[in-house]
């Protein structure tokens, strides 16, 4: 009977905060639709399974970064990978590499990435309305400090 007691205390209340989204890119929480974030790409040379070139030259660094790629051609075809970095028009999967060998000319598409950021959401992704964070809530460390003299 105690432990059912001490059990209610285990229960949330309430919603956890965090300074960054909790919401995934075009998930039912930030309703973000993917199209003009979504790019068809080439492969236009390849160092590994893990590391290879797309044919642009028009997206930033770090466009990519954090983003979803799926082969729509080749031996990886319909394969899905998260993307690591991307750096100039090179792209570096991560944590994984491509199962099959990655060629020149297979095709792609891939998803932008989102840091999950405040920031991101303003400016690259124009969906602040639907930003699931609290970056302006102050932490513990803050609310605990003795004021200055």
């Amino acid at each position: 009977k105690v432990k059912d007691e001490l059990s209610k205390l285990d229960n949330q209340i309430g919603t956890v905060t965090s300074k960054t989204c909790r919401a995934n890119l075009g998930d039912d929480r930030c309703r973000k639709n993917l199209t003009n974030f979504t790019h068809y790409l080439r492969i236009s040379a390849v160092e590994s399974k893990r590391v290879f070139t797309i044919n642009q030259n028009f997206l930033p660094n770090k466009y990519f970064d954090g983003g979803r790629l799926q082969f729509t051609s080749g031996l990886n075809e319909g394969l899905h990978f998260d993307i690591g970095f991307f750096v100039g028009s090179k792209i570096i999967l991560s944590p994984v590499a491509a199962p099959f060998a990655v060629a020149v000319g297979d095709t792609c598409s891939a998803i932008a990435g989102c840091d999950k950021t405040k920031l991101a959401c303003v400016v690259k992704f124009q969906n602040f309305q639907n930003f699931q964070g609290e970056p302006d809530v102050p932490t513990t460390d803050l609310t605990i400090q003795t004021p200055a003299k």
